[in-house]
């Protein structure tokens, strides 16, 4: 399908990153076009920090129904909204790929992390460290079929790695750390 003049075309999404730090969980989904990684919103979980207050088995039950992903409801807007429209979203973020001094896709014991230190439009260098999380509905249905949570991660992790390649330029690509 051919592009209108003018627009970014899409060439991946990858549903669910989330962001930890002091002001609560924040929930991405991630579009990227052939110039940048737009960042939109998915939920932002204050109740993590309740949670941490509390402590313990009755901070896990507070924070875990409040934390469910709301990736679903962004991603309407990911493929419905053009990337201008989504870039200029509050609580967004966007990284132009000519910006990027570093991207890193790493595993940890527990999950998987995305580093990626850039330089803003304001020439301050930044970074952002991000952990993929396979969306619920997905994992609900990989589970449903027998998958086992590893294997699960996997394939999102690899996914997520094959849309990033398709997206970068050549330059940004062949810097890129893939350490898992």
């Amino acid at each position: 399908m051919a592009q209108p003049a003018g627009t970014e075309p899409k060439l991946g999404v990858i549903p669910r990153v989330v962001k930890y730090g002091f002001g609560g969980i924040r929930e991405y989904s991630i579009l990227l076009t052939d110039r940048r990684f737009i960042f939109v919103l998915a939920s932002l979980n204050r109740m993590f920090l309740v949670a941490a207050a509390i402590g313990g088995a009755i901070g896990a039950a507070v924070a875990g129904p409040a934390s469910r992903d709301a990736s679903s409801k962004s991603m309407s807007y990911i493929f419905n909204d053009d990337a201008e429209t989504l870039a200029a979203l509050p609580n967004g973020l966007v990284i132009r790929y000519d910006g990027i001094r570093r991207l890193l896709l790493k595993k940890y014991p527990a999950d998987y992390e995305l580093v990626i230190d850039y330089v803003n439009e304001a020439g301050k260098k930044e970074g952002i460290r991000l952990q993929l999380k396979v969306p619920d509905e997905l994992d609900a249905e990989a589970r449903s079929m027998g998958v086992d949570r590893k294997s699960i991660m996997r394939k999102y992790v690899t996914d997520a790695q094959a849309t990033i390649l398709r997206a970068l330029p050549p330059p940004v690509a062949a810097r890129a750390e893939w350490k898992f």
